[in-house]
């Protein structure tokens, strides 16, 4: 059984409470970079909600931004089944892929970053869905401009995801944090 110290890398015990926890260095990491995805996500948006370059009124037009919405996410999802289908195909150990008793450090890599884009794909389209249907018309770009972090999150999640999560943490608050703010401001302005 883990003590309390091995779950909690920046040891509690000694830190006294949570709030004066001293964070590693990995954890410094993740947490600039969840700060640059945040800063990136807000100036975006506000962006596309000042351009207004598509307004979509009628659902036809909402239907037909969702769809170029949509389409980067499934590329992500298509382009991370494709490379560890390709490796799959390459590597005599990991032919098999879960039938097999043992896979390579690589395959397990390209099948945590595919796991990872899937949850953030499945939660996107949720949301992206959610924002076409219900946002008013003057916030419809907020839309596209997530989907184009989304791309952009993906790319850098999965090139730096070998280096750890301080080498994915940007990529993942790229992708996560628009989604976020963008359900948030699909509930704000239907709420309100």
């Amino acid at each position: 059984m883990r003590s309390a110290q091995q779950n909690f890398p920046c040891n509690v015990e000694k830190a006294g409470h949570i709030g004066s926890m001293a964070f590693d260095s990995e954890q410094r990491t993740i947490a600039r970079s969840a700060l640059a995805a945040l800063l990136v996500t807000i100036p975006v948006l506000l962006a596309a909600g000042l351009l207004q370059t598509f307004e979509a009124d009628e659902m036809k037009e909402r239907l037909s931004l969702l769809a170029v919405a949509l389409a980067p996410l499934a590329l992500a999802l298509l382009r991370d089944v494709a490379h560890l289908a390709n490796h799959r195909f390459v590597a005599p150990l990991d032919r098999n892929a879960a039938a097999a008793d043992t896979t390579s450090a690589k395959a397990n890599m390209l099948s945590a970053i595919l796991r990872n884009t899937h949850e953030q794909v499945t939660f996107a389209a949720l949301v992206y869905a959610m924002a076409a249907i219900a946002l008013p018309r003057h916030f419809t770009d907020a839309i596209l401009a997530c989907a184009a972090l989304f791309v952009i999150g993906r790319l850098i999640f999965a090139t730096g995801y070998a280096k750890g999560a301080g080498g994915r943490a940007l990529g993942f608050g790229l992708t996560f944090y628009p989604s976020v703010a963008l359900a948030l401001l699909t509930a704000v302005t239907t709420i309100f």
